[in-house]
């Protein structure tokens, strides 16, 4: 166990998303709806598209990538400048842009959430049985 939680060494975790629920989620996001993530898993595949998209409006990733990869702390670098202020629907947008709606994002993430030091970026709400031993 580790006392300070940035010293833990996150796993890391595959996620797969249809194109179309990407844009189910760009329109509810477009029309103001809440977006409440079950679970944290899902949080975490959410947050991290939001990383992935910011990348690809940065020009940090393979466009033509299959496969995404997001790193423990690679929010913190794209966190600065103008990667402060993409908005969640641009970084989905981004994604899906020249997708078919039966294509799929995927990737993998070792994104770490540890509030205080990150703040949710897509999720508005959060219902978990997380717990600890």
């Amino acid at each position: 166990m580790v006392k300070d939680a940035r010293d833990h060494e996150m796993h890391a975790e595959t996620f797969a998303v249809s194109v179309r629920e990407l844009r189910s989620i760009i329109k509810a996001l477009q029309n103001d709806k809440p977006l409440i993530a079950v679970g944290t898993t899902s949080s975490r595949t959410l947050e991290s598209l939001f990383w992935c998209g910011v990348k690809r409006i940065r020009g940090l990733d393979e466009a033509s990538s299959d496969n995404l990869t997001l790193g423990q702390f690679d929010w913190l670098h794209l966190n600065v400048g103008d990667g402060r202020h993409v908005s969640r629907i641009a970084a989905f947008e981004a994604l899906v842009e020249g997708l078919d709606d039966n294509d799929v994002v995927q990737g993998k993430t070792s994104l770490m959430i540890a509030p205080p030091a990150y703040e949710f970026k897509v999720i508005d709400h959060l219902v978990t049985n997380f717990h600890g031993k």
